[in-house]
């Protein structure tokens, strides 16, 4: 989840869950920011779901066919995979 408003986030969040909100600044347009910690899955039907909670504006989940790379920035530094891999 990349954006929530803040009337109603801790009830966004819970329909979200797991998920918590990010110790960071608002948004540029205003909203608070918080990461989804659950297991990713099927980012498809995560991404439907996302998108359809009441006070999720935005996520940052996109189709796989609109990748060919992923970074991925961990504790052992920056792996780098490809869709499939």
């Amino acid at each position: 989840m990349d954006h929530a408003l803040a009337f109603g986030a801790q009830r966004t969040l819970t329909l979200v869950s797991p998920a918590e909100l990010r110790d960071a600044p608002l948004s540029p347009d205003g909203g608070l920011i918080a990461d989804y910690l659950g297991e990713i899955g099927e980012p498809r039907a995560l991404a439907a779901r996302l998108s359809s909670t009441p006070g999720v504006i935005g996520h940052g989940l996109f189709p796989p066919e609109l990748l060919s790379t992923i970074l991925i920035a961990g504790e052992d530094g920056l792996q780098t995979r490809t869709p499939g891999s």
